[in-house]
């Protein structure tokens, strides 16, 4: 169990970091062009950022979602507060997927 317990763990500070990781690109790239129009290039360059943000959102959330008993475990032994409630989390993959595979979306 304790093998399985540290590749949960890995997996999870993986995922997990790099979705913080994109959070605080797409973040540093709005307050740098924040009240600017921004050119044709630097709106694909944003799309793109949003578009591997919500990619690494969804990774986070389906594999969250499918090892939910080691993740609220994990949470628990952890002290930090889980989610408890999977129909959320798989509206928002619903969600996500939806965005991603929009025509007219940031993934495109």
């Amino acid at each position: 169990m304790a093998a399985s317990d540290t590749s949960f763990e890995e997996e999870y500070h993986s995922l997990l970091e790099k979705f913080h990781t994109t959070q605080a690109q797409r973040d540093a790239f709005i307050k740098k062009n924040a009240n600017k129009n921004l050119t044709s290039s630097q709106r694909k360059k944003l799309d793109s950022i949003e578009c591997t943000y919500m990619q690494s959102e969804l990774q986070y959330d389906e594999f969250i979602i499918t090892r939910f008993k080691e993740y609220k475990a994990f949470m628990k032994k952890s002290e930090l507060e889980a989610t408890n409630d999977k129909e959320l989390i798989k509206m928002d993959i619903d969600s996500l997927k939806e965005e991603i595979n929009s025509p007219h979306g940031k993934c495109k």
